[in-house]
């Protein structure tokens, strides 16, 4: 009976012995499940964070783009205004002709930086004239025993852009103010007298051409000049009588305005 009763007992004892095992095996998958929720809940919230991050991060190139956007516009509207400028004044040729265009790479920046960022140019004749003055005349017959102080005469006329050369005496007046270039080329016979070929500017000397005496030779010069509206400028015979100049277009006279004042 007392057999019975330990048998009884030891099977009892087997059975609460194995139900706390199965119990502890179940708290740790348990605890497995929780521990894996909660490894997934911080990834979850980690990928939420970096979500957010990157929404911020576009947020902030969105704005950023916006006023980039708004500059942009800013900039095309104040280049559509110079451009019109611009059209307007290649539409009106009397405002290109009397805009104040420097002569030197310094005062060209500075016009151009003023322009384009709208400010008042001072105004005044330029380089850009609706009537633009230029002469050349060339000398087809050969003139001889030309006095001292006698004009060297151009007889065939090239060009005479605003009507200043007189060919009858070889004298250009100059219809308006301004900086003037002039040039000569005077060929010469070879005869026993050397030739002093001078540009004058009012009865004044200015500059001098010479040829040699005995050989078939030519003289040049060129020079520019401020001239007032109504001055006189023409090609003279110094210093020799009975000078003479070759003609069949060697010798040459020539003008043209460079600048109006």
């Amino acid at each position: 009976m007392r057999v019975k009763l330990l048998a009884l007992a030891f099977v009892c004892l087997v059975k609460e012995t194995g139900a706390e095992d199965d119990l502890k095996t179940r708290v740790a998958i348990l605890e497995q499940a929780v521990a894996s929720l909660l490894d997934n809940d911080a990834l979850r919230l980690q990928t939420i964070r970096s979500q957010e991050y990157a929404l911020n991060t576009q947020q902030l190139m969105l704005t950023h783009q916006a006023k980039t956007i708004e500059q942009l516009k800013e900039t095309i509207n104040v280049q559509a205004k110079t451009i019109k400028k611009f059209q307007a004044r290649l539409d009106n040729p009397v405002s290109i002709a009397e805009t104040n265009f420097p002569s030197n790479s310094t005062g060209i920046h500075d016009y151009i930086k003023q322009i384009v960022q709208g400010k008042p140019v001072e105004r005044r004749t330029a380089l850009v004239m609706e009537s633009p003055i230029a002469f050349t005349a060339v000398k087809t017959i050969p003139q001889s025993s030309i006095g001292i102080n006698q004009n060297i005469k151009f007889d065939k006329v090239i060009l005479n852009d605003g009507g200043g050369f007189h060919v009858q005496h070889g004298i250009f007046i100059a219809p308006v103010s301004g900086y003037y270039l002039f040039s000569t080329s005077i060929a010469h016979d070879d005869t026993p007298l050397s030739l002093h070929a001078g540009i004058m500017h009012n009865g004044n000397i200015i500059a001098i051409a010479q040829s040699t005496h005995n050989i078939f030779d030519k003289g040049a010069q060129t020079v520019v000049l401020k001239v007032s509206s109504g001055d006189e400028i023409w090609i003279q015979n110094l210093d020799y009588e009975h000078a003479s100049v070759y003609g069949e277009s060697y010798s040459t006279f020539t003008g043209v305005l460079l600048y109006q004042l």
